[in-house]
């Protein structure tokens, strides 16, 4: 046997070696990529599920936010309704407030004629009090003058007498 022979043997022995242990390094990689390729898979499973449920809680929060949101609108048109018909029927009072308002500005005013006529018939009566004053001044004067005559032609017979 040649050396060149046991060196083609142990060369193809050597690589048969090399090729096995590497068959079992790439074993042991490749069940440990497929450990984590499974243990990726789980957590993506793991995320699938966490994001279904949220997704889910999403979608029962967005259901229950419509509903909230649809019963406050129904709340807030039926306010808005109620404050229409307050407003209506303020309008109303106030318009009926307003035509008595105007009714009482008339009475008011009939009353100021009244007064006003009242003013110049007061007025026209002092004037004829102060003239019958006057006479009255006058002819008591006249009276007293009358009086005092008399009286001292009296005295003067019953003096002469």
């Amino acid at each position: 046997m040649s050396y060149p022979f046991f060196t083609s043997i142990g060369i193809s022995f050597y690589s048969f070696l090399i090729n096995i242990y590497m068959s079992i390094v790439e074993t042991e990689r490749l069940s440990k990529i497929e450990g984590r390729v499974e243990e990726l898979s789980k957590r993506v499973d793991d995320l699938k599920s966490d994001i279904n449920s949220l997704r889910n809680e999403v979608i029962a929060t967005r259901n229950e936010m419509n509903h909230r949101i649809d019963s406050l609108r129904s709340e807030i048109m039926s306010e808005i309704s109620n404050l229409r018909n307050e407003i209506g029927s303020l309008r109303s009072e106030i318009s009926n407030i307003n035509n008595r308002i105007n009714s009482l500005e008339n009475r008011m005013g009939l009353l100021e004629n009244r007064i006003n006529n009242l003013e110049y018939r007061m007025n026209r009566i002092e004037v004829r009090l102060d003239g019958l004053d006057k006479k009255l001044d006058n002819r008591f004067l006249w009276m007293i003058g009358v009086q005092i005559t008399t009286l001292v032609t009296v005295i003067l017979a019953v003096v002469f007498t």
